[in-house]
C-alpha cells in the first residue's frame, strides 16, 4: 500500500479543510481571489501550486506567501484549488503539465494522483509533495499528525487537570476526509481520553467545509450546556467555536479550547488570553516550500523526504508566533 504519513495540512485540512496542517507564515489572510492568479516572473520558469482550497486562513497565507517569496526571485506561480476533489485535483494537475510548468507543489489529499503525477514527471518536471506520500514524487514533505494530535490532547488534558478537577464535558471536532486528518483526529480524542479518564467526550462531529465548526458548536452547547472544553483538529474550526461561545455567554476562565495550525487568528486569540488557549505548530510551511521550490528550480540537490518537527503553543509562548 501507499504509505500516507500525515502532515499540514490543515488543519488542517478541514477541508475547508482546513488543516492542514503544517503553519504557514504571516502571509495575509485577506487575499482574494487574486490568490489564484499567476504571479509574472523574470526567469520564465513556471511553478504550479495546487492547494486543496483557496477559501480559507491557512491555505491562502500559502498562496500568497509562496507567491510572494518565489515572485521576489522572479518566478511566475500560478496557485489553484481542487475544493477537495480528487477529479479536480487529477485535471489540475494536467493543466500544470499541458502549461509546461517547472515545478508542481501538491498539497493533495490521498494517492488519487499518482498516475497524472507521473505523467508530470515524465514530461520532466518536477514534483513537490507535500502532506501525503504520493508513489511519485522528486520531494515529499510531512508532518506526522499522530504527535499533533497527541499534543492537542496534551494541552487540553493540562488545562482540564489544572482549571476542572480532571472532570470536564469534552466536544471533539474531527475531519476524517483525508488518512492525515483521521490521523490526527483519532491520535487526539484517544490521547484525551487516556489522559484525563474522569472526563467525557460527550460529542464528537466531523467538519467538512468552512462554517461547520460553528454549526457543531451551537448544536452540541444546545444538547450539552455543561461542556468546557473543546478539542479541534484545526484551528480554522476552532476560531469558529471560539466565537460561537462568546456569543452564548459561555466564556469563562473554566472554558478552553485547543486546536492545530497555529493560523495568526488563531495565535491572536490565544495571546488576548481568551478561550482558544492553545494550538500546534509545525513549521513555517511557506519558507520552507518556498525554500524547497527554489531549490528544485535551480538543481540543487535536496533531501527527498522531509518531516516537520510539532511545537505545542501557549499563552507562554504565544508571542514567538505571532507577526
Amino acid at each position: 500500500m501507499k504509505k500516507i504519513v500525515a502532515i499540514i495540512l490543515t488543519a488542517a485540512m478541514a477541508l475547508s479543510v482546513t488543516g492542514c496542517s503544517m503553519s504557514p507564515s504571516s502571509a495575509s489572510s485577506s487575499a482574494s481571489a487574486a490568490s489564484a492568479a499567476s504571479t509574472e516572473g523574470k526567469t520564465g520558469k513556471k511553478v504550479g501550486l495546487l492547494l486543496p482550497t483557496l477559501q480559507s486562513e491557512f491555505f491562502i497565507n500559502i498562496a500568497d506567501g509562496v507567491k510572494k517569496n518565489l515572485s521576489k526571485e522572479g518566478y511566475t506561480v500560478n496557485a489553484a484549488s481542487f475544493d477537495s476533489t480528487d477529479s479536480k485535483a487529477i485535471e489540475q494537475i494536467e493543466n500544470f503539465t499541458v502549461q509546461k510548468v517547472d515545478v508542481i507543489v501538491a498539497m493533495v489529499t490521498d494517492n488519487a494522483c499518482d498516475d497524472a503525477l507521473k505523467a508530470a514527471m515524465d514530461k520532466g518536471i518536477k514534483v513537490y509533495v507535500s502532506g501525503v506520500k504520493t508513489k511519485y514524487y522528486d520531494v515529499c514533505q510531512l508532518a506526522d499528525n499522530k504527535d499533533v494530535g497527541k499534543k492537542i490532547a496534551e494541552e487540553a488534558a493540562d488545562f482540564v487537570n489544572k482549571n476542572l478537577d480532571g472532570k470536564a464535558e469534552v466536544v471533539a471536532i474531527v475531519s476524517t476526509k483525508s488518512v492525515d486528518m483521521a490521523n490526527r483526529s483519532n491520535s487526539m480524542v484517544e490521547e484525551f481520553q487516556k489522559l484525563c479518564p474522569n472526563s467525557q467526550i460527550v460529542g464528537k462531529a466531523e467538519y467538512k467545509a468552512v462554517g461547520d465548526g460553528t454549526a457543531i458548536t451551537e448544536n452540541m452547547l444546545q444538547q450539552h450546556p455543561n461542556m468546557k472544553v473543546i478539542i479541534s483538529f484545526s484551528d480554522s474550526a476552532a476560531v469558529e467555536a471560539v466565537e460561537v461561545v462568546k456569543a452564548a455567554g459561555k466564556a469563562s476562565d473554566r472554558f478552553g479550547i485547543y486546536g492545530c495550525d497555529s493560523t495568526q487568528q488563531g495565535l491572536k486569540e490565544i495571546a488576548a488570553n481568551g478561550i482558544f488557549r492553545g494550538t500546534v505548530n509545525m513549521g513555517n510551511l511557506v519558507d520552507q516550500m518556498s525554500d524547497i521550490t527554489m531549490k528544485l528550480l535551480k538543481g540543487e540537490k535536496i533531501e527527498k523526504d522531509f518531516v516537520a518537527t510539532n511545537t505545542k503553543i501557549t499563552a507562554e509562548n504565544v508571542k514567538d508566533y505571532l507577526k
